[in-house]
């Protein structure tokens, strides 16, 4: 059982950092100047016009 929660614990890990990048990379290639990123305590909002 301990091998299924390291694979667990590993892979959420490897979600966030990716979804992580992701923002980064939308946030950066994107043209405009108009993206907001805001942390809270509830989580991450982000504000942007397409």
């Amino acid at each position: 059982m301990g091998s299924f929660s390291a694979a667990a614990d590993v892979l959420g890990l490897a979600a966030i950092v990716a979804g992580g990048v992701s923002l980064y990379l939308t946030i950066a290639l994107h043209s405009t100047d108009d993206v907001h990123v805001a942390v809270g305590p509830g989580g991450v909002s982000v504000f942007a016009q397409f």
